[in-house]
C-alpha cells in the first residue's frame, strides 16, 4: 500500500509496518512493554507536527509474552488444534465448530488492533478470551475428569489468565494468536537474538521436560537452546522466507550441532550466510556515529545512496576499516584448530601449527633458539601491518567534519 508512493512520509510508512507487518514474542513481559514503547517513540521522532501523531495501534495481540519454543499447555497443543483443521474450510452450516471459532478469533484480533476506544477494547478482549476458552474447553473438560485432584474450574481460570496476559505464559500458541499470518503460509522474515544457554542448565526444571516433549528433531540434552530456535524459526517461516539470527556459529563444528546440521541438509536452505558478527556490528556502530549533516550535504551536492557511501562515509571510516582489517588478519594469522584439521602435510602447515609441533616434542630435542626465532617471524607480519596503518589511528577522525 505504501511501497512506491512518492509522497509517502516516513511516519506513515513506519505506522503501516508496525500495524500490519510486525509480530513479536518474548518470554520476558518487561521486554514486551519496552518493545511497544520503542515502537511509539520511533513514530514520534519522524513526525514534526505533533497534531498529526495518531495513537499507536493496539499491539496487545501483536507483541506478546510467551515461551516461543513451547506450543502446548498441560499436554494440550494449541497449535495442533488449529493445524488439524482442513486446509479448505467449509462455509456456513458445513463449517466445523473449531473453524468458526478460529475465524471469529482472527476477526476479533484484527478489530482490536485498530480500535482506540478503551471501553470497546475491553469488550473485544473479553470476546477473545471467551473464544479461546470455547476452543479448548472440550479438551480441558476431558482432562479435568482425569485430574480429580484439581478444582473443576482450574483450567478455565488458568487459560483466562493466559489469554489476557495476566499471568506469565510458559507456552505460546503461534497459529492461534497469529492466525492471519499462517493463513498466508507463515512469516516472510523471522528475526531473533536467541539466548545461549546449555540445556543441561535446566536440569530438574519443568521447562527441560517441556523442551524434550516438544519433539524437536535438533534437540540434544548436551546441546544449546539456540539450536531449538533455529528449528522453530524454520517451522514458522514461509517457503523461501528469510531467517536472520544473531547467534553463535559453533553448531557448524560442535558435536551437539550434528542434529542441526542434518536438519539444514534435510530442509536445504537456498543460502546460508555467516556474517562474522564482530565486523558487522563494529562498522555499523561506526557509521551511526557519523553526523547526519554530512549525509544531507552530500544529497544537496547531488549524491545518491552509493555516492554518499563511497564518497563520504567510507573515506571517513578508514580508521575503522583498518582496525577491522588488523583484527581480522590477527585472528586468521593465529588460527590453529582449523588449519590443523584441514592440512594433511608438513608443507601445508601454517606457522602457529608448526610452532605447536616444535614445542610439543615433534623432535626429540626442543631447540629453544629456533623456537624463539620462529616466534619473532610470526610477529613480523602483524607488526608490519600495524606500522602501515598507524596513521589512521592518530589522525583526527572528524577532521573536515561539520560542527553541530
Amino acid at each position: 500500500e505504501y511501497i512506491g508512493k512518492p509522497d509517502r512520509s516516513i511516519y506513515e510508512l513506519k505506522r503501516n509496518v508496525i500495524e500490519n507487518s510486525i509480530y513479536g514474542v518474548d518470554r520476558d513481559a518487561g521486554a514486551v512493554d519496552i518493545a511497544k514503547l520503542r515502537f511509539w517513540l520511533s513514530l514520534v521522532v519522524d513526525e514534526e507536527d505533533i497534531k498529526n501523531i495518531k495513537p499507536l495501534p493496539n499491539l496487545d495481540y501483536k507483541i506478546m509474552q510467551g515461551n516461543s519454543l513451547i506450543t502446548s499447555y498441560e499436554n494440550i497443543d494449541f497449535d495442533e488444534i488449529v493445524a488439524n483443521q482442513p486446509e479448505i474450510k467449509q462455509l456456513g452450516l458445513f463449517a466445523t465448530a473449531s473453524e468458526k471459532i478460529t475465524d471469529k478469533l482472527s476477526e476479533q484480533i484484527k478489530k482490536i488492533t485498530n480500535n482506540y476506544n478503551e471501553t470497546e477494547k475491553k469488550e473485544i478482549k473479553q470476546k477473545i478470551e471467551n473464544l479461546i476458552l470455547e476452543l479448548v474447553k472440550t479438551k480441558f473438560d476431558e482432562k479435568s475428569k482425569t485430574d480429580g485432584n484439581k478444582p473443576k474450574n482450574f483450567y478455565d481460570e488458568q487459560i483466562r489468565n493466559f489469554a489476557l496476559n495476566k499471568e506469565k505464559r510458559e507456552f505460546f500458541p503461534w497459529k492461534l494468536f497469529f492466525a492471519d499470518v499462517f493463513n498466508q503460509g507463515g512469516f516472510d522474515i523471522v528475526i531473533g537474538n536467541p539466548p545461549y544457554i546449555q540445556l543441561q542448565k535446566f536440569k530438574g526444571e519443568l521447562v527441560q521436560k517441556l523442551y524434550k516433549d516438544a519433539v524437536y528433531s535438533v534437540h540434544d540434552s548436551n546441546g544449546d537452546i539456540y539450536c531449538l530456535f533455529y528449528e522453530k524459526g524454520i517451522e514458522i517461516l514461509k517457503q523461501r522466507g528469510n531467517l536472520c539470527f544473531i547467534t553463535s556459529n559453533k553448531w557448524m563444528r560442535a558435536g551437539y550441532g550434528e542434529k542441526l546440521r542434518e536438519f539444514f541438509v534435510k530442509n536445504n536452505p537456498v543460502q546460508l550466510v555467516d556474517f562474522g558478527g564482530f565486523g558487522v556490528f563494529m562498522m555499523r556502530q561506526y557509521f551511526k556515529m557519523l553526523p547526519k549533516e554530512l549525509e544531507d550535504a552530500a544529497k544537496i551536492d547531488g549524491c545518491g545512496a552509493f555516492g554518499i557511501f563511497f564518497r563520504t562515509a567510507l573515506p571517513l571510516a578508514a580508521p575503522a576499516v583498518m582496525t577491522l582489517a588488523i583484527f581480522t588478519f590477527i585472528t586468521t594469522w593465529n588460527a590453529f584448530m582449523w588449519p590443523l584439521i584441514v592440512t594433511t602435510s608438513d608443507y601445508m602447515r601454517t606457522l602457529p601449527v608448526g610452532l605447536a609441533y616444535l614445542k610439543s616434542g615433534y623432535r626429540e630435542i626442543i631447540m629453544w633458539g629456533e623456537l624463539s626465532a620462529y616466534c619473532v617471524i610470526c610477529c613480523i607480519p602483524v607488526i608490519a601491518l600495524f606500522l602501515l596503518g598507524r596513521k589512521y589511528f592518530i589522525n583526527d577522525i572528524m577532521s573536515g567534519g561539520v560542527k553541530e
